[in-house]
């Protein structure tokens, strides 16, 4: 068909060794287990913010948590270059070792950090050691985790294996706030603000050891992609140019990240803003949660039958005409199961094309550039946007005075995204197999 296509020479596969359904396993819990570790600050926001920014303000101790939530994120490009370098050069499985074991070192410091009216502004500033190292080490875990699911996935099940790096991200998440629900109902209000955040931290370093003897037997998976790449690349390199890829690739993934932390902040929103009970803050976690889950592997493996373009476009439109409505409704409407319901539609929309914006750009990215280029892109698009969407929806919400702000900023990035999605060309192997 096409004269610049040619015969790529097949690898026997002798040196390449295919990871065992056990071993993406061990990805995927160990990717759960340290998002859990880096998103439990957020449900704790409010609490920690009483813990080490006191003030009279209620909403500025809340913000001055938020800030030192978003410092968090200033070193995961730092550690998606290191941990991404390490991945494509020395492996996928030393990098997903090393980032696990340190964010469990992070976890622990941060536990037993003395709150201010112990130590003072030593406190605070240990808070923010220890909040940029988590972000270190979770920027390290996103590259690596991602290319060794779709190196380990057959290829024609690249969307579900790709799923799982949400789906864990949201069981991490989902756990964190189960934890909160149940401490929230054994300790007292105070008990729970002063210690419960400390106790949930201390939870996810204990199963650290766990973790890292999981991926200490990980078979290694770059080798194995290389052989992969010789036999697709005539196929893939025709269809966008690597600067096309990343720089699509970026737009779309920051605008989703927009969409998600403003999703993640529902559990403040609903305390603080809606004046519910932590219980039903919690509540709405664990929704927003179990739906990420559902709808990100739903939303693989429709890409994987129709293509990762219409899996993109599609929800996003979906997502741009309900975004306003829904926040109209949970305000509105004093409703636990309206609440709940306007939660599972955002979510599950963001669900639905989360999956599909990271298999095409992953699988559009040569082996020896996927780990480093994956987990910059998303560091980057989490640092310069997730840090700061918490803090400028609180401020919005504040300036403002309408509690309908969010939604005004989650309308807008869908926009934007939708629009990235357009210039995409489909990278699905079964569709472009078709196509050749």
């Amino acid at each position: 068909m096409s004269s610049n296509i040619q015969q790529a020479p097949v690898s026997d596969g002798s040196r390449a060794v295919t990871p065992s359904i056990p071993q993406v396993g061990a990805v995927v819990i160990g990717n759960a287990l340290e998002f859990y570790d880096f998103l439990i600050y957020a449900y704790y926001a409010v609490y920690i913010g009483q813990v080490f920014f006191p003030s009279r303000s209620a909403t500025v101790s809340l913000l001055a948590s938020l800030a030192a939530f978003g410092v968090g994120f200033l070193a995961r490009p730092l550690g998606a270059l290191v941990f991404g370098m390490i991945g494509d050069r020395a492996g996928r499985k030393p990098a997903l070792i090393l980032s696990f074991s340190l964010i469990g070192l992070a976890d622990a410091g941060l536990a037993l950090t003395p709150s201010y009216a112990s130590i003072g502004v030593a406190a605070q500033a240990l808070l923010v050691f220890f909040r940029l190292l988590q972000g270190f080490a979770v920027g390290g875990e996103v590259g690596p985790s991602t290319a060794y699911l779709i190196e380990a996935a057959p290829e024609s099940q690249r969307g579900i294996y790709a799923s799982m790096q949400y789906a864990s991200q949201a069981l991490g998440a989902g756990l964190a706030a189960l934890v909160g629900i149940a401490l929230s109902a054994l300790l007292s209000q105070h008990a729970f603000g002063n210690y419960g955040w400390r106790i949930a931290l201390m939870l996810g370093v204990l199963i650290v050891p766990f973790g890292t003897m999981l991926r200490s037997r990980l078979s290694e998976s770059l080798e194995r992609a290389r052989d992969a790449s010789r036999k697709a690349a005539a196929m893939l390199q025709p269809q966008a140019g690597f600067l096309r890829i990343v720089s699509l690739g970026f737009v779309m993934l920051a605008a989703s990240t927009v969409a998600a932390y403003i999703e993640l902040y529902l559990t403040t929103y609903t305390i603080v803003t809606l004046h519910r009970s932590s219980t039903v803050g919690f509540g709405t976690a664990v929704a927003s949660n179990a739906a990420t889950i559902v709808f990100s592997i739903l939303g693989g493996a429709l890409s994987d039958r129709i293509g990762r373009r219409p899996m993109m476009i599609v929800p996003s439109l979906l997502l741009c005409v309900i975004f306003i409505p829904a926040f109209w409704m949970m305000i509105h409407v004093h409703s636990v199961v309206v609440l709940y319901g306007g939660v599972v539609a955002l979510v599950g929309s963001s669900g639905l094309v989360g999956t599909a914006i990271t298999t095409h750009i992953s699988e559009s990215l040569p082996p020896q550039r996927r780990a480093g280029s994956i987990g910059l892109l998303y560091a980057l698009a989490v640092t310069i946007f997730g840090s700061c969407t918490q803090f400028v929806v609180a401020w919005l919400i504040s300036a403002t005075g309408s509690p309908l702000a969010p939604a005004i900023l989650g309308e807008v990035s869908a926009v934007v995204g939708l629009l990235a999605m357009l210039f995409t060309r489909e990278s699905a192997p079964a569709k472009l197999q078709r196509a050749l």
